[in-house]
């Protein structure tokens, strides 16, 4: 596999929290790396998203075990790496979509 400025900027776009910004807005004519970036943000938003219940819940609903808490801190960290992977998994095979992020991604227009 040859590594084009377009697949490079692509896997990029999976690097946790920033790595999406440079796909979008340095490959504004590339179709391959906006899908990619836009899957990225996605990914991002999701992440942070489930970060911000995470810690509504585990401030306001009083649990007593603690470790109630790390494991489901460490169960939504895990699925996120997992899914940035798995997305640049998708860069380097074309056959292979997110299921839900890929739809999402077509549809955003920046």
């Amino acid at each position: 596999m040859i590594f084009t400025k377009d697949i490079v900027l692509s896997i990029i776009a999976y690097v946790p929290a920033v790595g999406w910004i440079l796909p979008l807005y340095l490959a504004k004519d590339r179709e391959l790396s906006q899908f990619h970036g836009k899957q990225g943000l996605l990914l991002n938003i999701t992440f942070f998203y489930s970060l911000g219940i995470w810690w509504l819940i585990s401030n306001i609903i009083p649990i007593s075990h603690s470790f109630i808490e790390d494991y489901i801190l460490y169960f939504i960290i895990i699925i996120y790496a997992i899914l940035l992977v798995w997305g640049e998994l998708t860069v380097i095979y074309n056959n292979l979509r997110l299921p839900y992020y890929s739809k999402k991604a077509q549809e955003i227009n920046l």
